[in-house]
This record gives structure tokens, sequence and C-alpha cells, in this order.
């Protein structure tokens, strides 16, 4: 059995903080900062968008009418809405960028499946924001059904509910919250 590389670096370090740290209360900080660390980094977002999987190829929607360009648009305003001071810009792929500047750029990816035409519809979205350089620091997923128009607002509602999140955890983490 294998076991997830973010597990074992949890473990690891639970015990190494827990030898160290026996006779002192518990500092919550430690673990959030482990794994939300490289949000502080962040300086622009540069990549925001969302892929609407099972569309034909010669289709820009899926069955239910939600397509690329009319979600990542909604991403992009709750976006605005959750990050305002922090800028976001187009992204322009740069391969000699150093690690230091990797670190720097934001994305914010997300992908949304759907099985179904009418009733039952079920969806899956998951969100994804990180940097160049660890493109995972924070996940989010949401799955549910419903027939076709109260899928795509349960998709919407979803997408709001995992932005906000984000927003909490980033600016926490950089202390401005």
């Amino acid at each position: 059995m294998r076991i997830p590389s973010l597990l074992l670096l949890l473990i690891c370090s639970f015990a190494v903080y827990s030898e160290e740290n026996v006779n002192n209360k518990f500092d919550e900080n430690y673990f959030f900062n482990l794994l939300y660390g490289d949000l502080k980094y962040i300086e622009k977002f540069h990549f925001i968008h969302v892929h609407v999987k099972g569309k034909p190829k010669d289709k820009d929607e899926n069955k239910i009418g939600l397509s690329d360009e009319e979600l990542t648009s909604y991403l992009k305003l709750r976006y605005k809405n959750n990050f305002a001071n922090i800028p976001a810009g187009e992204y322009i792929y740069e391969p000699n960028l150093s690690d230091v500047e990797k670190r720097k750029l934001g994305n914010i990816w997300c992908g949304v499946w759907t099985v179904g035409q009418d009733y039952p519809v079920a969806y899956h979205v998951e969100c994804r924001l990180g940097s160049e350089i660890n493109k995972r620091i924070v996940h989010d997923e949401h799955l549910g059904y419903g027939n076709k128009d109260n899928v795509r607002k349960s998709i919407r509602e979803s997408l709001n509910s995992m932005i906000e999140n984000f927003a909490i955890t980033f600016f926490k983490i950089r202390d401005e919250l």
C-alpha cells in the first residue's frame, strides 16, 4: 500500500513537532502554515480558468448548456469580488522564469463534469488554487445532482463557495484576515 506523500509529510511533521513541543500547547498555525504557506508568495494570479469536460468535439457547450467561456467569466467575476486587492492578468507562457518568479504567479483552475441531459443530471466540480511551482496548494470538490436548470445554478454556487473559501485561506495565511 502506497501512502500519499502529503499524508506522510503530515505524519512525520506531527511526530517531530510533538517531540519538540511535548510540554507546549498545540499550535494549529504550525500545520496551517505547513499546508498553505506557499500562498504567502503569490503576488498575482495569471491563470483563472474553468474547463467543462464532456463536450462533443464540434461544440462549445456540453449537453446541458455549460461552456468554458461562460463559467470562466463567472469565476473571474467571483475572483474580483473575493481577491479584490490581488491583481489578475492574462496567462503568458514563460519557460525561462526562475523558481522565485514562478512562486509569485498564482492560478485557479476548475473542472466541471456532468452526466445526463435532463433529470437526473449528476455533476462534479473540482477547483485548485496554486502557483506555478505547486499547482494544488488548496483543493476542493463538490458533487451533486438535479434537473438541468438546478444543476447549472448549483455549479455556479459551488464555484462561488470554493472561491470564497480559497480567499479566506489565502488571506488568513498572509495574516490579512
